[in-house]
Order: structure tokens, then sequence, then C-alpha cells
């Protein structure tokens, strides 16, 4: 897997970004959604065909950091770098797509 160089970690007091995220399973299908907390626009789906693997990736040394891949539906693919508030939720997030896959 790719290693990803974090130079500056995101702080969570006064984050870029906040939404929500969701993992969504459609049969054998798996994805994640994340919805922008303000106005509640979808920023994109992450499809996910494998875990570990490229669409979702743990960022090495820091367990709350994932780097996710995701799709707009126009074509257009971004890197999005996400960190949970707590390890708990980063545990889950990740228990909950190797179930998927198992």
């Amino acid at each position: 897997p790719r290693l990803f160089q974090l130079s500056k970690l995101a702080q969570l007091a006064a984050p870029d970004w906040t939404g929500s995220l969701e993992v969504l399973a459609n049969g054998s299908e798996l994805y994640i959604s994340i919805v922008e907390a303000e106005t509640h626009r979808s920023f994109g789906k992450c499809p996910i065909d494998q875990y570990p693997g490229p669409a979702v990736e743990r960022v090495k040394n820091y367990p709350r950091h994932f780097v996710l891949k995701f799709f707009n539906g126009v074509g257009q693919t971004a890197n999005l770098g996400i960190e949970f508030e707590d390890q708990n939720n980063s545990t889950e997030f990740s228990t909950v797509i190797q179930k998927h896959f198992q």
C-alpha cells in the first residue's frame, strides 16, 4: 500500500471542513458518502471494492486518519484526508468495512 506523509495534521478545533460520513451497502456494493454539515450537500461517493485497498487507506502511525478516494459523479476524483474525533469512531469505521468483505 501507498504511504501517505502528513506534513500537517488537521486540528479538530478548527477543521477546514466538517460533515457527516455514512458507510452504505447495497447488496455486494459498498461505498462511503460524505455530506457537508451546513448545506447538507453531498460531497461525493467513495466506492469500495476491497479493504484495505486504494479507495480507503489508513494513514501509517495515525490510527484516526484515513485517505479516501472520492468520485463526484461527473468524472472528477479527489483524495480526501479524514480524521475521526476519537479512536472508537475510527475503529468502528474500519470494522464495518472489514465485516462487509468477510
